[in-house]
Order: C-alpha cells, then sequence, then structure tokens
C-alpha cells in the first residue's frame, strides 16, 4: 500500500512540474546580491524622491536618493557597470524580501515583494537592494539604461 501511494504521489509531482505553470515550470528569478536597508519613508516631500521606474542605474541619482532618505549614512558603493539598484515600496506592510522575476525569459522582469506582515499604516515601506544587471532588458515594463 505504502509503495502505491508514493508511485501515485510521485506522478502527481512530475505532472505538476512538466504542466504550463507548473511548481517547477517557471521563469527565471534574480535575487538582490546585496540589501542596503528596509525601512519606512514618512513625508509627501520625501516620498516625490521615489524612483518613478522603482529602479536605478546611475550613482548620481543614487547618490541623491540615499542622501535624501538616509541623511546621516554613508552612501553605500555600488558598481553601476554590472549592478543596478532596486527600490520596492510598499503601502501594506513592511517587505521581508523583494525578488525579480521574468516569467517568460525574455528579460522583461517584474518585481515581487514579500511582506513580512498587514498593516495598516499610511507610510512608505521601502526595501533598496543590489541586483545584477546581466540578462535584464526592462523592469515593470521600463528599459534599461546603457551602462
Amino acid at each position: 500500500m505504502r509503495a502505491q501511494y508514493l508511485c501515485t504521489a510521485t506522478v502527481v509531482i512530475l505532472l505538476t512540474a512538466l504542466a504550463p505553470g507548473g511548481a517547477f515550470a517557471q521563469g527565471q528569478t534574480i535575487k538582490p546580491s546585496r540589501i542596503l536597508i528596509t525601512g519606512l519613508v514618512s513625508g509627501e516631500e520625501v516620498e516625490k524622491l521615489t524612483p518613478p521606474n522603482s529602479f536605478i542605474t546611475k550613482k548620481d541619482d543614487f547618490d541623491k536618493l540615499w542622501k535624501a532618505w538616509l541623511l546621516e549614512d554613508k552612501v553605500p558603493g555600488v558598481d553601476f557597470k554590472t549592478s543596478l539598484v532596486v527600490v520596492a515600496t510598499s503601502r501594506k506592510g513592511p517587505i521581508k524580501a523583494a525578488v525579480l522575476v521574468d516569467e517568460k525569459k525574455t528579460g522583461d522582469m517584474k518585481i515581487k515583494v514579500e511582506l513580512e506582515r498587514q498593516t495598516e499604516g499610511t507610510g512608505l515601506q521601502v526595501l533598496i537592494a543590489v541586483f545584477p544587471r546581466a540578462g535584464i532588458k526592462t523592469i515593470e515594463g521600463k528599459v534599461i539604461a546603457d551602462k
């Protein structure tokens, strides 16, 4: 009986993996190489500095954002030739993690955010992370500028 159950479970897992959109038939997922900071940004003027495309590809733009949001901290070094910075945001709760997902493996990435918990706060929760540029053509439909 146990052998029959194991055989049936194996077949179900294999069929799920091979089916379109199945558990193992996913696109490419890129994790950050470094998470720089997570936290809360509060205030309408400060929130306006959020990158309109949710990513930064130039040192000057990154320096400006970092200094505006974190006045006391030194700006972390980022090699913008090989990396870019993603600014993930949420109003539903603190961000636990963020990844870039390319469901069709075409280089067109979407930012997927995992929350720590749901909250009803009014501030903007942010996660700033460094991602490798390799293989990324667009993020949320916006073209990544040349290095």
